[in-house]
């Protein structure tokens, strides 16, 4: 059932797949993917149901398949097979295709959009730190390869620290807000 509520859950970002899905009203279809089995009806509006009847068709995903599309990729043609009613999966098939997942919509539902925003704003300033931080290492762990003092990655130091200086204030003064 969990994994009903989440792939509805996609769906319902999806208005024009959902439209397009309730044409298979009363249709069981289900995904395997390793030792997962999912089973649903698609119901009028065009969401997936529990059922105890068996698939109509079945889309059979190769095990790299779904990590490939949890990361907004679609899977090799070959990582993918029908089983069952073949027409019913291809149409199936390409629905899922245009299916996107957007947490950003979720964020925003959860925390408001002004909340969202500026979380949004805090995320991207802490992964500038981050990647500064992180070249601060790589320069740091080639100049010990070389044995050479270097003064620049003393002030990409100290600008990494005053940021994140600053980013704990604005996330204090956010804590007192809230």
């Amino acid at each position: 059932m969990l994994f009903l509520n989440i792939i509805n859950h996609i769906v319902r970002q999806n208005p024009e797949v959902r439209q397009q899905l309730s044409g298979y009203n009363g249709l069981v279809v289900g995904v395997r993917t390793g030792s997962l089995h999912i089973v649903g009806r698609i119901n009028a509006e065009g969401l997936l149901a529990q059922t105890h009847r068996a698939a109509d068709c079945t889309l059979l995903l190769h095990q790299d398949a779904l990590p490939q599309m949890m990361q907004g990729r679609m899977p090799d043609f070959n990582d993918v097979a029908i089983e069952g009613d073949m027409p019913l999966g291809m149409g199936i098939l390409w629905r899922c295709a245009a299916l996107r997942y957007s947490p950003h919509e979720d964020i925003r539902r959860l925390l408001g959009d002004e909340n969202s925003r500026k979380t949004a704003q805090w995320a991207g300033r802490a992964g500038g730190v981050l990647q500064m931080v992180g070249q601060w290492l790589q320069q740091y762990a080639d100049q010990m390869g070389e044995k050479q003092p270097a003064p620049a990655w003393q002030q990409q130091l100290d600008a990494c620290r005053q940021e994140i200086e600053a980013l704990r204030r604005q996330l204090a003064e956010r804590d007192k807000r809230d």
